[in-house]
């Protein structure tokens, strides 16, 4: 913390500070390398907080109605339960199982304190007033912890009677990521108003004209200091006694505005990405836009050529000099709300990297266009707490979204429960940028055996369905229907016509509940 001084006027500067991504202090040389995380994040809407559909609805059943007079929503009435949204269908399976409402759905509409997940009535007013962009909020954050550390939903689960399409898990765990525990590195880019730059630029201008012995009246430092700390002085000062607030001034514009666009630097970048992805197999988060706007994309996969260059002397020290060309691949958030599976892009980003003469990395910048065009923070989701948290819809249990999805939902081990298909296996068929089948199906004849293998220990049945699925373009997303039936047993033998479908798999114990699930593609010629 520091204080600036003048007469009885005290301008106060605040940081906070989080946890950073511990990184590996690898070498860095010429050669081309990449890196692969062990898991594939699965692709899921952002969903826009101007549009309000976790609550809302997203099938095309609209569930509140609103009242311009009261600036209010009121849930419908004679919605079947299977066509509500998310969050409606959430708080009836709270209610059937604890016997009371949360309310988590017109909560996530009206908001509370510091929650505010939807714009709506006189604060939408006054945004569109003010001419405020809250086209880019939404549940981006969410989304990527969860696809980051969640195994995907892929097909409908009933429980208490309520059918969970892919939308609405998908959906439900995106909130309840919302405010996940997570490590965080760089910082988030604010833009300066333009009075902050205004004052930034004069405080260059006064400054400079001080160290060169020439400073203009002092009346001009007044009017300056005055509206850089938007205060009164109560007496004239000479110029050199503002040097101090202006040096001030200068170094908190840079801290605040122009490291925070800079940032993160290239050095840093390079080396979350050898260590998260190439070394820990693990799934890191960026906000891709440098500017103000926050967009953030789980990625998992790096490829980088690293070329040398001449040494240069770099602040008084001689340094080797590489250049990087890096694409890094990352789900996309901007699909179909019942996207099966991963959509991914690309982006290519260029920069300098600066070693020491052995060959640790001591720093770097951005090159051409990724000097406006790289990512402004990275962040490495951790766990999802399972109680309440104000930074996100606190009505919404992790907790209670657990009991309904399968109970070994969070293992990502093949073992614990896979299925295959005429003897071979789901995670034969995984491809390398997805985390379900479709794209690599098991051709069979018309009669086709399905089994699984696992190693839980309280299996009491196995069933047996066809998800029907909707081809697009690149990508499948999930019907709104339910599953259907062709089979159970642990091993069982199904006649199929022709085409390409997916088989799930659902294993349950002595009481109905729903233990683990699997799923294979297989294609009838």
């Amino acid at each position: 913390m520091r204080q600036v001084v003048i007469g009885l006027v005290i301008v106060v500067c605040g940081v906070a500070f989080a946890d950073e991504i511990p990184v590996a202090n690898s070498k860095v040389q010429a050669g081309t390398f990449s890196g692969r995380a062990s898991y594939v994040p699965w692709s899921g809407i952002w969903w826009p907080m101007a549009e309000g559909r976790l609550a809302r609805g997203w099938n095309g059943t609209e569930c509140f109605t609103y009242s311009s007079t009261t600036k209010s929503y009121t849930v419908k009435s004679g919605i079947p339960v299977n066509d509500r949204s998310p969050l409606l269908k959430y708080d009836e399976f709270v209610r059937l199982a604890a016997g009371t409402d949360p309310q988590s759905a017109i909560h996530e509409l009206h908001g509370s304190g510091n929650f505010h997940h939807h714009v709506y009535g006189d604060q939408k007013a006054q945004y569109d007033a003010d001419d405020v962009d809250y086209s880019w909020w939404g549940h981006c954050n969410g989304w990527s912890a969860a696809a980051s550390l969640e195994a995907e939903p892929f097909c409908p689960i009933e429980a208490r009677g309520i059918r969970f399409d892919v939308a609405d898990l998908k959906g439900l765990l995106t909130e309840s990521y919302f405010g996940c525990a997570a490590d965080f590195t760089g910082s988030r880019y604010n833009a300066p108003e333009p009075a902050q730059k205004q004052s930034y630029t004069k405080a260059k201008e006064l400054l400079a004209a001080l160290d060169a012995g020439t400073p203009p009246a002092a009346s001009q430092y007044r009017a300056w200091y005055e509206a850089a700390f938007d205060t009164t002085l109560s007496q004239n000062y000479t110029p050199a006694a503002y040097r101090d607030a202006l040096e001030y001034y200068i170094e908190y514009y840079d801290e605040e505005f122009t490291k925070a666009y800079e940032d993160i630097r290239p050095d840093v970048f390079h080396k979350i990405l050898v260590t998260i992805i190439g070394q820990q197999k693990g799934v890191v988060v960026f906000d891709i836009s440098a500017n103000e706007s926050v967009w953030n994309y789980p990625a998992y996969v790096y490829e980088t050529e690293i070329t040398a260059k001449p040494n240069r002397t770099i602040d008084g020290t001689t340094r080797k000099v590489f250049e990087a060309r890096t694409v890094v691949h990352y789900a996309d958030d901007g699909v179909s709300e019942s996207i099966l599976g991963t959509r991914s892009f690309t982006k290519t980003y260029t920069y300098e990297l600066y070693t020491t003469l052995y060959g640790y990395l001591r720093g770097g910048r951005w090159l051409g266009q990724s000097v406006d065009n790289h990512p402004d923070f990275a962040w490495y989701p951790k766990y999802n707490a399972t109680g309440a948290d104000s930074s996100e819809n606190a009505r919404l249990l992790y907790s209670r979204i657990k009991e309904i999805l399968p109970a070994h939902h969070e293992s990502k081990d093949a073992a614990t429960f896979e299925l295959s298909a005429n003897g071979t296996p789901s995670s034969e068929k995984r491809g390398a940028n997805s985390p379900i089948t479709w794209a690599s199906p098991v051709t069979t004849g018309a009669h086709v055996t399905l089994a699984v293998e696992t190693s839980l220990t309280n299996v009491a049945a196995v069933k047996y369905f066809t998800e029907q699925v909707i081809v697009g373009t690149g990508f499948i997303k999930a019907k709104r229907a339910a599953l259907t039936p062709v089979g159970q047993g642990l091993s069982t033998v199904v006649t199929l016509g022709s085409g390409k479908r997916m088989i799930v798999a659902h294993a349950y114990d002595a009481s109905g509940r729903l233990l683990a699930i699997d799923e294979i593609t297989v294609n009838v010629p």
